[in-house]
């Protein structure tokens, strides 16, 4: 590979890591004056309940592309927050629905526009064919990435 590709490739690369860190500092900072930690993922589990709850765990879990110990332990944080509730599915014994509570569905409905505001404050005065070629690029990334799973 040619060493200047290397390096565009290197730049690239940092440059999508830092977007994203200055990305979640922002939403840090908003949402925990709502008393939400980002740290283990619960403004983006808010965030798949305030769309849609009353789902089973398992539901949550691909929703918000978290693996199931991990949700767990957000779920218990949201629980003791008083955020959310589990209650048992009445068609299954073993399995648990997740249902926001009123003041979890305000701290959601919170969390659900700091993310609107940060996303339009990232693609400001971007012109839709921008936005469209940027997607593109985006997505043939992950193709790229996906086809080494199968390796």
């Amino acid at each position: 590979m040619e060493q200047g590709f290397d390096h565009k490739e290197r730049r690239l690369r940092e440059a999508l890591r830092d977007l994203e860190r200055e990305r979640l500092q922002i939403l840090r900072e908003r949402v925990q004056q709502m008393g939400v930690a980002i740290g283990i993922g619960l403004p983006s589990v808010l965030s798949a309940l305030y769309e849609k709850d009353n789902i089973t765990q398992r539901e949550l879990s691909e929703n918000c592309a978290r693996d199931t110990a991990t949700l767990s332990r957000a779920l218990d944080r949201l629980e003791e927050s008083g955020w959310i509730e589990r209650r048992q599915d009445p068609d299954s014994r073993r399995c648990f629905r997740v249902v926001l509570t009123e003041s979890g569905r305000g701290v959601a409905k919170g969390v659900r526009e700091a993310y609107a505001e940060i996303d339009k404050a990232m693609f400001e005065g971007f012109a839709e064919e921008e936005l469209d070629r940027l997607y593109a690029a985006l997505g043939k990334i992950r193709r790229n990435l996906n086809s080494k799973k199968d390796e």
